[in-house]
């Protein structure tokens, strides 16, 4: 997409006769090509020079769509006015350069072509528009499909390919929640540099390498980039070809400004990136409360909207809500995530971080709508300054679930175990005989009282405990 309002309107044509425009050769009620050129020739006449250092690359690219779009040039038509304008640019582009922003500007150039032709037939113009233009007429883009269900064998669909298995899938839609100071941008970096090698992420998740990532960050100044990947450098000795992991930091970056998501989005079609992270989603959106509904859903589908539209993966670091003061929270769920419901219900694929109390481990987990089994680890975190990845396979949190759950039915026993028919014991009394903690004394004896098997009497120390049910004979 790109901003027209940035460009004048078509200037008059100072050698043609005042009183009336000039005539047009017409087939099947559209402009002849050759006055389509005449018309963006002296289009572009009226734009600046693209200048190095002065977003002239983006420049370019806006000219480019103009010349292919607003004008339905042809590409020989167009690369011969886009060789013109950069006569006056600074540097020029050579050939090359120019056809590969005349792909780009076709393929990705979202306005309606002829946007710009001044026709007999269109007659005045205001407020920039041809007066008798249907102003609601509307072309779907091309990464629409229609698709009949009467010849659904023969729909040809891009088949699931998987950057990281059962995790992360090609053009998804990703966010990274955690609370704050969990980790998320390290985790982000070392997600970055894990994914253009091959190997297995964690040790365990099968990668399909990238050819480039763009991180854009806009919490941390550089040198806090710098000290993290040079951390975790040690684990990553394949050399990094120049460009393929570009880090660009961005404070003011904002999704609610129209420019500067044009700008992110001509970035990534410009430089081909195929995967890009967002540090963070909240800093992105300055201004905008998490729970407006309304405004949030429409920054959310113009972010998944962009994965389909040009076959990229977006993954985006956000929050999850603080817990109440003195509350302890169990395990994160997806309506921990900070903010409106519009996020998991535009998101491909969510992925939930927690620290353990001790910092020494992360629990991930993943919710994808790709896959039917969602990833739970746990991740040790590698101490700073060491040579071994930054997070590595711990256990999977499933698996650690119900050994658990096994332990505490077995602990549980224990303390049925210690009773003897119609005693009474204290909570110390039960401590001692099956030697657990304080606290996990109490919660089975809690447990009990309410599951109907014990009953109890008395207060603090003084509290007393006995089975209902008497001991079942082995016999």
């Amino acid at each position: 997409m790109y901003e027209f309002d940035e460009f004048p309107d078509i200037p008059d044509d100072p050698e043609a006769p005042q009183q009336a425009s000039p005539k047009v050769e017409k087939k099947n009620g559209a402009v002849e090509e050759s006055e389509k050129k005449k018309q963006a020739r002296r289009y572009l006449q009226t734009i600046e020079a693209a200048i190095e250092g002065q977003h002239g690359d983006d420049a370019t690219y806006r000219v480019a769509c103009l010349l292919v779009k607003d004008f339905a040039l042809s590409d020989a038509d167009a690369l011969e006015l886009l060789e013109e304008f950069n006569q006056k640019c600074q540097p020029p582009w050579d050939r090359r350069e120019l056809e590969q922003k005349l792909s780009n500007a076709r393929k990705y150039g979202a306005h309606m072509e002829g946007e710009k032709i001044r026709s007999e037939s269109s007659g005045p113009r205001k407020n920039g528009h041809a007066e008798g233009r249907t102003e609601s007429s509307f072309v779907p883009p091309t990464h629409w499909k229609r698709l009949d269900v009467a010849t659904l064998r023969d729909w040809d669909c891009a088949p699931l390919r998987w950057t990281v298995q059962e995790l992360i899938a090609e053009g998804n839609f990703v966010i990274v929640a955690a609370e704050t100071q969990t980790g998320k941008t390290l985790l982000g970096l070392f997600l970055s540099h894990s994914i253009l090698h091959k190997g297995k992420l964690f040790g365990r998740l099968e990668i399909t390498p990238v050819e480039k990532i763009l991180y854009f960050g806009l919490e941390d100044p550089e040198r806090r980039f710098k000290a993290r990947l040079l951390d975790m450098q040690g684990a990553f000795t394949e050399p990094l070809v120049p460009g393929r992991f570009i880090v660009e930091i961005a404070p003011d970056f904002s999704l609610t400004d129209e420019r500067m998501f044009l700008y992110l989005e001509q970035e990534i079609v410009r430089d081909g990136f195929k995967l890009i992270f967002l540090d963070t989603y909240q800093k992105a959106t300055p201004g905008l409360s998490s729970f407006d509904d309304e405004k949030q859903a429409l920054i959310l589908h113009k972010l998944a909207n962009l994965t389909r539209k040009l076959g990229v993966t977006m993954i985006v670091l956000d929050h999850v809500r603080k817990r109440q003061s003195g509350n302890k929270r169990g395990e994160l769920v997806l309506d921990d995530i900070k903010g409106t419901g519009a996020k998991p219900q535009n998101a491909d694929c969510i992925i939930l971080v927690e620290r353990t109390p001790d910092r020494k481990q992360v629990k991930l987990q993943s919710f994808s709508k790709d896959c039917d089994v969602n990833v739970r680890f746990l991740l040790n975190v590698s101490p700073k300054g060491s040579s071994e990845p930054k997070f590595n396979y711990a256990a999977d949190l499933a698996e650690l679930g119900a050994d658990s759950k096994a332990r505490g039915e077995a602990n549980r026993q224990k303390v049925r175990d210690c009773f003897k028919d119609a005693e009474k014991l204290s909570r110390a009394d039960v401590i001692d005989r099956t030697k657990l903690g304080k606290s996990a004394c109490y919660a089975h004896l809690n447990a009990l009282v309410a599951g109907g098997e014990f009953k109890s009497e008395g207060k603090g120390k003084n509290c007393k405990y006995w089975r209902i049910r008497p001991i079942e004979s082995s016999g």
